[in-house]
C-alpha cells in the first residue's frame, strides 16, 4: 500500500529537515490512516483518491490571490503528492477500456442513442472505474464522445 511508501518518505524528510515535505506527507498519512478506519474495504484505490483529493486541493488554492513564495511551495507539494500517483494510461489504453465498456453495455448504448444522453456519465464511471483512475479524464471524455457518435 503506498501509506507504507508514505511514511517512509516521510520519516527521511524529517531526517533531511525538510519541513515542507515532512508536514505534507505526516498530513496525507493521517488523512489515509484515518480514512482507512472509517471505510470497510479501502483499498490502494482510495489511498489514490485521498492523494487526487490533495491535488485538487491544491489546485483550488493556486486559483486565489496568494504569494508567488506560496505558489512555489504549493507547486512543490503537488510535485510531491504526484509522485505517489500511478503512471496515468496512454490513449490507445484508454480506448480499448472504452471499447470494451462499450461492449458490455449493450442495453445503455441503445438508450443513449435514443436520447438518454445523461447514461454519458455511465460511461464516463466505467470507465474511470475500470481504469483505477489512470485515465485521465479529459482523454475519456474526448474518445467517448468521438466513439459515442459513431457506435
Amino acid at each position: 500500500m503506498i501509506l507504507e511508501k508514505i511514511k517512509k518518505d516521510m520519516m527521511s524528510a524529517k531526517i533531511q529537515k525538510d519541513s515542507v515535505k515532512a508536514g505534507l506527507l505526516s498530513t496525507l498519512a493521517g488523512e489515509i490512516s484515518n480514512s482507512s478506519k472509517s471505510i470497510s474495504n479501502f483499498d490502494e484505490e482510495s489511498e489514490i483518491k485521498i492523494i487526487r483529493k490533495f491535488i485538487k486541493n491544491i489546485d483550488e488554492t493556486l486559483k486565489l490571490d496568494i504569494t508567488e513564495e506560496k505558489k512555489a511551495q504549493l507547486n512543490t507539494e503537488k510535485v510531491i503528492l504526484g509522485s505517489y500517483l500511478p503512471a496515468e494510461m496512454t490513449e490507445e489504453e484508454i480506448r480499448a477500456i472504452i471499447d470494451n465498456v462499450i461492449s458490455r453495455s449493450t442495453n445503455q448504448l441503445t438508450k443513449y442513442k435514443a436520447g438518454e444522453t445523461k447514461l454519458f456519465g455511465y460511461f464516463v464511471g466505467n470507465t474511470m472505474k475500470d481504469s483505477k483512475g489512470r485515465a485521465n479524464p479529459k482523454i475519456v471524455n474526448d474518445v467517448l464522445l468521438e466513439k459515442l457518435r459513431w457506435e
